[in-house]
């Protein structure tokens, strides 16, 4: 989690910004006033909700005692004349039914407004933790990036289809990142575990060669109380040196048993892809930001996501 930015550091790197990019950092200021009072509204309008339905069940909770007794009728219109004079006809009171359904309403629009929320977007705020956190003696050069539109489609439609590509290159580099070593990279690296713990472990013998006793090995352990550190017998380190070739044949039996050929690639190969995919994505990340800049600069709504990165989000180079 980024520290909270001091108003001085935000400010004198936004001075040395570029003028379009603080106007983009101003924007995004407008643009959390602008959530918050919408946040607001809809706070407030979700308290009057659950306070008109909280209303109506206090009226049906008293309606329905006469439901229950068969009491909740109503006059009707009259019906004729007898010797006691006219009659009325007694018709069901829908009273009952009625504050149901007020009931339905509210709960209907309470889900709806509990629904309502803003996508996801960069905020004026993250923007001051990523200005506040550049070096100060760091060189802050424009760097716009044409948008990418092609023929017949809208930016619109170009930003989703570039979302659509960092979503795919991002899988890819999962795909790679889950790529284990090689094989004989993974025996080679099994070996000189052991082999570490056994040349740690030997005992020491000199001390029994001038009458006194063997020192066995002993393992480092932080103390229950304060910084304190308690050393014990390393059992393992001792079975290592005692046992290295048995234990590194088990080792291996272990790791043929569970490699997977078709995930292997070797450590070299796959810090190189993983550069190269970095390279890619910070690429469409930046031609992403120039889609979103274009749509706002058009009158479109379009947003960054939080995840945007800075360089990308104001068109700066950072060096």
């Amino acid at each position: 989690m980024l520290a909270q930015p001091s108003a001085a550091s935000v400010a004198s790197v936004i001075a040395r910004l570029p003028e379009s990019s603080r106007a983009i950092v101003e924007r995004h200021h407008a643009q959390d006033s602008e959530r918050i009072a919408r946040n607001r509204a809809r706070f407030d309008q979700l308290q009057e909700a659950k306070a008109a339905k909280a209303d109506a069940i206090k009226r049906r909770a008293y309606l329905e005692p006469f439901e229950a007794r068969g009491k909740l009728y109503r006059d009707g219109p009259t019906t004729g004349y007898d010797a006691g004079g006219s009659q009325r006809e007694r018709l069901p009171d829908p009273a009952l039914n009625e504050v149901n359904a007020e009931i339905a309403k509210w709960e209907k629009r309470i889900a709806a407004l509990q629904a309502e929320s803003d996508p996801p977007a960069m905020t004026g705020g993250r923007l001051d933790a990523l200005l506040a956190a550049i070096d100060p003696d760091a060189s802050i050069a424009e760097c716009r990036v044409n948008t990418k539109v092609g023929k017949n489609e809208s930016d619109a439609d170009a930003l989703a289809r570039m979302r659509r590509a960092i979503v795919a290159k991002r899988e890819e580099r999962e795909t790679v990142t889950r790529k284990h070593r090689t094989l004989d990279e993974i025996l080679a690296a099994a070996r000189a575990q052991v082999h570490a713990v056994a040349v740690r472990s030997v005992p020491k013998v000199l001390g029994a060669l001038e009458g006194g006793q063997v020192e066995m090995p002993k393992a480092k352990l932080p103390g229950a109380v304060g910084h304190h550190i308690n050393f014990v017998p390393d059992g393992v380190g001792l079975v290592c040196w005692a046992f290295q070739t048995e234990i590194t044949a088990k080792i291996e039996e272990l790791i043929r048993a569970n490699f997977d050929p078709a995930n292997a690639m070797p450590a070299s190969e796959k810090a190189a892809t993983l550069e190269a995919l970095d390279a890619e994505l910070a690429g469409l990340r930046a031609d992403e930001a120039a889609l979103v800049e274009g749509i706002v600069a058009a009158g479109g709504n379009a947003f960054h996501f939080p995840d945007a990165p800075l360089e990308a989000v104001l068109g700066i180079k950072i060096s």
